[in-house]
């Protein structure tokens, strides 16, 4: 893969960990399980912090 694609893969990871974690903060008030916030805030953050890394240390060899 070229170092283009990791990094559009990174940012795509970025952009939907952001709306994961906007949706976790505002899901009980939803009506979805208490439960299922946490998971996404919990995931949101995971995502974001992968898509960091493939958009920021990943390099071309």
């Amino acid at each position: 893969m070229s170092e283009s694609s990791i990094k559009m893969i990174g940012l795509a990871c970025m952009m939907l960990s952001i709306f994961a974690i906007l949706f976790g903060a505002h899901a009980a008030e939803a009506g979805a399980p208490a439960y299922l916030g946490s998971v996404l805030v919990a995931v949101g953050l995971i995502v974001l912090l992968v898509g960091t890394i493939l958009y920021v240390v990943v390099k071309k060899d």
